[in-house]
């Protein structure tokens, strides 16, 4: 079984977790409005597709362990087809929430710095991903508690979101030095987060296939 097969059986293990990314995406829109910030929209989507990501993760620990172990194919491309499925994810929650931005603030949306918010946050999210994959691969073994898995499976989303609107807040006290600053770098920013994130992801990848192999799982 090819590493794109393995991606599509965690889609379908976790299609109805999935179809609330339609929910999640209208909470959004209603965050947006409510706190009158129209990057928040995207932070929030970056939150809600780092949860969601590791919904694979929680079904294996809970009662599907040994099921994609039954399926014919080798132990690295089980492990690409879950990073293929998260990266694939962060996409999708990164377009919407770039979509709910541009419905929000179509004037914001029409500047030149929505592709760097899109690029940023994908790089932000892959990051984060390419760093919690290999924790939670080490932990399906390790850590018996299903409370304490589900801490490390939520924990980086909560920290992303908090982060993200405290520094729209900071961004916005002190909007003069850094917009100047920013406005001759910005495009730059958004390549190096964007940069950053791929190798982190593909770095993560590497190691979660030598836990994988290491462990037996």
């Amino acid at each position: 079984m090819s590493t794109v097969k393995f991606m599509v059986v965690d889609m379908i293990r976790s299609k109805k977790v999935l179809w609330f990314l339609v929910f999640f995406t209208v909470i959004s829109w209603v965050m947006m409005r409510s706190v009158e910030k129209p990057m928040a929209a995207m932070v929030y989507m970056v939150f809600v597709a780092i949860i969601f990501s590791n919904q694979p993760f929680l079904m294996d620990q809970r009662f599907e362990a040994g099921f994609l172990e039954l399926l014919p194919g080798t132990k690295a491309q089980r492990v690409w087809g879950r990073y293929l499925y998260g990266a694939i994810l962060l996409a999708v929650c990164v377009l919407l929430g770039a979509a709910v931005t541009c419905l929000g603030d179509p004037a914001g949306a029409r500047s030149s710095w929505l592709d760097v918010y899109v690029t940023a946050a994908l790089g932000i999210a892959m990051v984060v991903q390419g760093l919690q994959y290999p924790l939670m691969y080490y932990a399906m073994r390790k850590m018996k508690s299903r409370e304490l898995f589900s801490v490390l499976m939520m924990a980086p989303g909560f920290l992303i979101f908090f982060f993200g609107l405290n520094l729209i807040d900071y961004i916005g006290e002190n909007g003069a030095g850094i917009f100047l600053w920013a406005l001759d770098h910005i495009h730059l920013l958004g390549v190096l987060l964007l940069a950053a994130g791929i190798l982190v992801w593909i770095a993560g990848a590497f190691i979660s296939v030598a836990i994988v192999k290491k462990n037996d799982i």
